[in-house]
């Protein structure tokens, strides 16, 4: 984009969704093409534009959308762009009057099945994902929100942006909201006919809805995709509907275990039996799935490093290829960040965003975040670094490209867990 403007290419307008660790580089970057063309209007929006839309209003020509962007983008799309244009009074909009920052009145949350498909046919590159042999691959959302409670949840960043919003409005989170199966079934159908050849499904979870689950399962199983998704242990306990998700071509299920003792599951407000963990990840296993489990540390004051090498133990025994180690972090939308602030847990006087596989932000009553940072740290290397997890990854590589992918990603690992940055 920087040589498209310095090319002599005038641009309008530039947005950014910016994510917590991606705001140094987009500010940075919005820094750079504004020198280039001065009166360039930078839209930014995502979760932390939305927490704090002051961080990144530098200009006059800078907004910030909060919350879910795509009404409020229309309504500046239709305004214009530039130094002279009025963005004040839009719904979910905050931008600057000389040295005041002016935010806009809360908007209300989108209906999903009015939104339109996105058009890939727009993307540049590839992406690829590490758990799927299946390029090139892309992203599918079928749902927005969350109808469960849990304590530290990080459901995916748009919806992040959007309970913060409503946080600020003094309202609920965002209910669950469903994209009809026919509507699925034709974004898969479009992914298909571009060449496409595996798909992430980043919804929250995606099978909320057994029937809807099944009906979308049976209309793609002819395009013969590759593809993942998330899903709540308790609501992959029917053989039947994970015979149709492989029959599909789901390929792995990452399985929201995050801990293998009771009373954190409870004092988290998972609202899951533990038995349910380990049924759901031998049912995955059994209907030829891959499943992958998580385990999140630090999420309860109950946690003691006794609670973490029994997790640690017992995930051990579901005997998955893929667990995913993190450290919880008290995102600003979640009840962790609320009772982490009131109790003094934050190593900081306020939430900083930091990678929560390499560091963490709490300390909690009975384990420290150096323990944390060091427990994950060691989980990674002993889960990913043995020799027959990556002889078995680089036999999976079909193609130059995933074979390169894989030894890159497996040096950005030894980097980590040698502590090189």
């Amino acid at each position: 984009m920087l040589r498209q403007v310095r090319s002599g290419s005038a641009l309008d307008m530039v947005v950014f969704f910016t994510v917590w660790l991606s705001a140094a580089e987009d500010i940075g970057a919005a820094a750079l093409l504004r020198r280039q063309q001065k009166q360039l209007s930078v839209v930014f929006t995502g979760p932390y534009p939305t927490w704090k839309p002051e961080l990144f209003l530098k200009s006059a020509t800078d907004l910030v959308i909060r919350g879910e962007p795509e009404q409020a983008f229309r309504e500046i799309i239709d305004r214009g762009a530039g130094a002279s244009v009025d963005w004040q009074g839009i719904p979910g909009v905050s931008c600057r009057d000389a040295d005041v920052i002016r935010h806009g009145a809360g908007q209300a949350i989108a209906d999903v099945e009015r939104l339109p498909t996105p058009d890939r046919t727009l993307l540049r590159g590839t992406y690829i994902f590490n758990r799927l042999s299946a390029y090139p691959a892309t992203v599918l959302c079928a749902s927005r929100g969350c109808s469960f409670r849990c304590s530290f949840c990080a459901p995916h960043a748009l919806d992040q942006a959007a309970e913060i919003e409503c946080l600020r409005q003094g309202g609920p989170k965002p209910p669950l909201r469903l994209r009809s199966a026919a509507q699925v079934i034709a974004e898969f159908q479009e992914i298909a006919r571009l060449g496409y050849r595996g798909v992430e499904i980043i919804d929250n979870q995606f099978v909320w809805d057994a029937e809807r689950t099944m009906v979308i399962c049976e209309a793609i199983e002819s395009l013969r995709l590759r593809w993942t998704c998330y899903a709540r242990a308790d609501y992959v306990q029917d053989p039947k509907l994970l015979a149709g998700m492989k029959a599909a071509g789901c390929a792995l299920i990452f399985i929201g275990t995050d801990s293998f003792d009771q009373r954190i599951l409870d004092d988290t407000k998972k609202d899951i039996r533990l038995a349910d963990n380990y049924r759901a990840v031998r049912l995955v296993r059994e209907s030829g799935i891959e499943p992958e489990i998580s385990l999140i540390f630090g999420a309860s004051p109950l946690e003691t490093p006794a609670t973490i090498r029994h997790s640690i133990r017992e995930a051990r025994t579901c005997r998955t290829d893929f667990v995913h180690y993190s450290i919880a972090a008290p995102l600003p939308n979640t009840a962790l960040y609320r009772m982490a602030k009131e109790n003094g847990y934050l190593r900081a006087s306020e939430f900083a965003p930091l990678d929560n596989v390499r560091a963490g932000v709490l300390e909690l009553p009975q384990v420290s975040g150096q323990f944390l940072q060091n427990m994950v740290r060691r989980c990674y290397r002993e889960q990913y670094l043995s020799p027959r997890f990556i002889v078995k990854m680089m036999s999976s590589a079909h193609g130059y490209r995933l074979l390169a992918h894989y030894v890159k990603t497996m040096v950005r690992l030894l980097k980590y867990i040698g502590g090189i940055s």
